[in-house]
C-alpha cells in the first residue's frame, strides 16, 4: 500500500505463501479455524475491515456488537480505578489480565484484592507488569501473552487505564491480532463504553 492505494496484492497457496512472504495475511474470519495461530495472519468480517487493514485508515460505519460473553479481558491500569472495575462489572469475565506499570502495581493488586473479597464472582485475574517507557518493549510484553493465550469469540481489550505508550502498545498489538478494543471514560454512565 502507497499513500493509501493498494499497489499489488499476492494470491497463492496458503503454505507457500506463509513461507516465502513476510508481510500480513487477510483471511476471512470464517476460515480462521484452518490455520494454527500464525502472527502474520488476521481474520476479517467484511470488505469494509479488510480495507481499514490494509490502508490503516478509516472507521468502521457498521453497529459494532461486543460478544454475548468474554472470555478473556486486558485491561491497562492507571492511577484511577474506577473505570477498571466498571469494566470488569460491566463486562463480566470469566479471565482478566491487568496489566500494570511498576508506578500501578499496588494498584493492580488492589483490584485484584477486591474482587477475591467479592463472593459469588467466578473471575480469574492475573496481574502482569508492562513497560510504560520503551513503546517496543511493552508492545513486545504485551504480544507475548496475547500469543500464549487469547480467544477468537470472546476477547476484549480495554485501554482505559495506563500512560498513552502503553495504550499505543496494547492498539498496535490489538489491531494485529484482530482483537476489539473497548474504552470507558472515568466519568462515564454506569453502563457506558466506547469501542475504539
Amino acid at each position: 500500500v502507497e499513500n493509501g492505494n493498494v499497489t499489488s496484492v499476492r494470491i497463492g497457496h496458503k503454505a507457500e505463501l506463509l513461507n516465502h512472504f513476510r508481510g500480513f495475511f487477510i483471511i476471512p474470519e470464517a476460515d480462521s479455524g484452518q490455520f494454527h495461530f500464525h502472527s502474520q495472519l488476521l481474520p476479517v468480517k467484511t470488505v469494509e475491515q479488510a480495507w481499514r487493514l490494509i490502508t490503516g485508515t478509516g472507521v468502521e460505519k457498521t453497529p459494532i456488537s461486543l460478544p454475548e460473553k468474554i472470555e478473556i479481558l486486558d485491561i491497562l491500569v492507571g492511577k484511577s480505578l474506577k473505570p477498571v472495575f466498571s469494566v470488569i462489572l460491566l463486562l463480566d469475565p470469566t479471565y482478566v489480565r491487568l496489566w500494570c506499570s511498576d508506578e500501578t502495581s499496588g494498584d493492580a493488586e488492589n483490584v485484584r484484592k477486591t474482587f477475591d473479597k467479592i463472593k459469588g464472582l467466578e473471575i480469574q485475574i492475573d496481574i502482569f507488569n508492562m513497560d510504560s517507557h520503551d513503546l517496543r518493549q511493552s508492545y513486545e510484553d504485551f504480544s507475548c501473552i496475547l500469543n500464549r493465550k487469547t480467544s477468537s469469540k470472546g476477547h476484549l481489550i480495554c485501554n482505559t487505564g495506563g500512560n498513552r505508550l502503553m495504550g499505543t502498545a496494547a492498539l498496535l498489538a490489538a489491531r494485529e491480532r484482530n482483537i476489539q478494543v473497548v474504552y470507558r471514560d472515568i466519568d462515564a454512565a454506569p453502563d457506558s463504553l466506547t469501542v475504539i
